[in-house]
């Protein structure tokens, strides 16, 4: 028999036992909360933010900043820890019609190198130059722990326009080192050796210096190679194409050094729209060697082949008035003058410029009866070529667009006076005279 106070005991105990029980299941819930359901939980909000609006929108924000333009992400993953995969990016102009739009980005980065991965992207002329514009910006900047990038691209293309072969494996580099900055870009050519791109700049912000190699082993766009250098050449231009070399120094005197090339396939109505009268044709300009220093040309040795176009009258009375071409037949005062074919060379050498015929018997343009402009019978003063955008008979004063951009990169105004035989500055245009006896 249990007495009462063995059975309060008893109860006693199994009271304790019940609260010990509860406690451990309290805690046993506490325990798996922290451990499963908060990290989960944590888990899922992370994932949410890492593809939600507001970590796009941040990231949009970033890279804007850095690159100093619009960017719109369509979708941000991750891959792994430090890895990110953007989706249908957009660089400039707005998120409904960018400049260049990128179907995937791979984004790595570790400490102060970020490296991208393309798959392929489209580069027109506007393209082109956004990246130029890029490019430097990151040369010029001055930030105290500036990144390196690596950006790997499988396929570059030219836009629908261009005639030139896509390039392939394209790598650029922009690398800090010992207080200088430079890009490194490669791309297989197929032509035996790569193109390669090479710029430096040293010294402080306020004198800078550049140094620059590139090599263009095979054609690529006229339009597009303009476009990244600044040259202002018509995206129009999309049939022609470029190839050659440069190497040199720019510093706060202007480019020194030397290079050579070739553009093939340019369409003269486009080359010449900005000037005061009009050629049409397709010509081919080899360019066989050209030395600038402190910004000026020193010497340069180029030739034009160019065939079934037309010359402007004023092209053709200033040929004769301002270089002291010989005209050789009659042609329209007022009208276009036809030619079959175009051939010549032209030399600036020491003792001015120099021009020989390469046409039709020595000739600096033909049609289909025969010569039609003879070469000058010497060297002619530098500045002439200026004179070439103003009317017959009148000097140039003022600058007309065509001299504006010429007279910068000649060398000082030479006062060597006209060949022997030259005509000089006022002596008039020819509009009729009569052709030479063959």
């Amino acid at each position: 028999m249990v007495s009462g106070g063995d059975g309060g005991a008893v109860d006693s105990m199994a009271g304790l036992f019940v609260e010990r029980s509860r406690a451990r299941i309290r805690f046993a819930r506490r325990v798996f909360l922290v451990v499963g359901v908060a990290p989960l939980a944590g888990l899922m909000a992370w994932a949410m933010w890492s593809h939600g609006d507001a970590r796009r929108a941040r990231l949009e924000a970033r890279v804007g900043s850095a690159l100093s333009l619009p960017v719109s992400i369509a979708r941000v993953r991750d891959a792994r820890p430090g890895v990110m995969i953007l989706d249908d990016v957009g660089l400039g102009g707005t998120p409904a019609a960018p400049l260049v739009r990128l179907a995937r980005v791979r984004v790595e980065e570790a400490g102060r190198e970020i490296r991208l991965e393309i798959e392929s992207l489209e580069c027109p002329p506007a393209a082109a130059a956004l990246f130029a514009r890029i490019t430097r910006r990151w040369l010029a900047g001055t930030d105290e722990a500036p990144h390196d990038w690596i950006v790997e691209c499988a396929r570059v293309g030219w836009g629908a326009t261009a005639a030139a072969p896509p390039l392939d494996r394209v790598r650029v580099e922009c690398v800090t080192a010992s207080g200088s900055r430079g890009v490194w870009i490669r791309a297989a050519s197929g032509a035996g050796r790569d193109h390669e791109i090479r710029v430096r700049r040293h010294g402080e912000d306020d004198a800078p210096r550049y140094e620059c190699g590139a090599f263009l082993a095979a054609p690529l766009p006229l339009a597009v190679v303009g476009a990244g250098l600044g040259l202002g050449i018509d995206p129009r231009a999309g049939g022609a194409t470029c190839a050659g070399e440069w190497h040199g120094v720019q510093a706060s005197d202007g480019w020194t050094g030397h290079g050579s090339g070739s553009a093939m396939g340019v369409d003269l109505a486009v080359l010449s729209a900005p000037l005061p009268d009009r050629l049409s044709g397709i010509a081919d300009i080899v360019v066989d060697r050209v030395d600038l220093v402190a910004g000026r040309v020193r010497e340069a040795r180029f030739q034009l082949r160019a065939t079934d176009g037309t010359v402007g009258s004023l092209w053709m009375a200033a040929a004769v008035d301002w270089l002291g071409c010989r005209p050789l037949a009659a042609w329209p005062p007022q009208a276009p003058v036809p030619f079959r074919g175009r051939a010549w060379s032209c030399r600036r050498g020491p003792l001015g410029i120099e021009r020989d015929g390469m046409g039709d018997r020595g000739s600096l343009c033909a049609d289909a009866n025969g010569p039609l402009l003879a070469p000058p019978p010497g060297p002619m003063p530098v500045e002439r070529l200026a004179w070439l955008g103003s009317p017959p008979g009148l000097p140039v004063v003022p600058a007309s667009r065509w001299a504006a951009w010429l007279l910068p990169w000649l060398p000082p105004l030479d006062a060597m006076p006209p060949a022997d035989g030259a005509r000089g500055p006022g002596d008039g245009s020819v509009a009729a005279g009569a052709r030479d006896d063959r």
